[in-house]
């Protein structure tokens, strides 16, 4: 009896579907400014407010077309005249910059960017972001369909190869 049990745990984790992040596979906010290319990155084609978003950070010069070294980002969001968020965030040591920030609320926001150099502002840019309401979902079984489905085949599999497995085991 054990071992069905593992067997139709392991089937089920094996084809059920899972969800993968990968970090900005959404969209990108983009600004040139003296030849240079602010990117700023997001995990999430719609950005719904109470939702954590990973943002990511970038500079690159056009000439060269190559990341430019900074030692830090100033991030400031504003929603109107109100600031409710401002920070630096250190340069990664590998991979982008990021950060993961969750808006409290819809509505439009502005996201202000210094790259830092040795406390030396080097480029500065200012992004309009529209944060939208968050839908709600009160139908467990459509929103949770793939992975109900991966779940049910799961289970169906590992049974049907755990009897298969007992029979030509005798």
């Amino acid at each position: 009896m054990k071992s069905i049990l593992i067997s139709l745990v392991f089937f089920s984790l094996m084809l059920s579907p899972m969800q993968v992040l990968a970090h900005t596979s959404g969209k990108s906010l983009e600004q040139e400014v003296n030849g240079f290319l602010v990117d700023v990155g997001f995990d999430s084609e719609i950005i719904t407010e109470n939702t954590p978003l990973a943002l990511d950070f970038s500079l690159v010069d056009k000439a060269g077309n190559k990341d430019v070294d900074f030692d830090s980002v100033w991030l400031t969001i504003k929603n109107k005249d109100e600031t409710i968020f401002a920070s630096g965030i250190e340069k990664a040591k590998l991979g982008r910059t990021t950060m993961l920030y969750t808006f409290p609320q819809s509505g439009n926001y502005t996201l202000s960017l210094r790259f830092m150099k040795e406390d030396f502002a080097h480029t500065q840019a200012s992004f309009p972001l529209t944060i939208e309401t968050m839908k709600e979902d009160n139908n467990f079984i459509e929103s949770n369909f793939l992975l109900l489905l991966g779940t049910f085949i799961g289970v169906l599999v590992g049974g049907i190869f755990t009897l298969w497995f007992k029979k030509t085991k005798k």
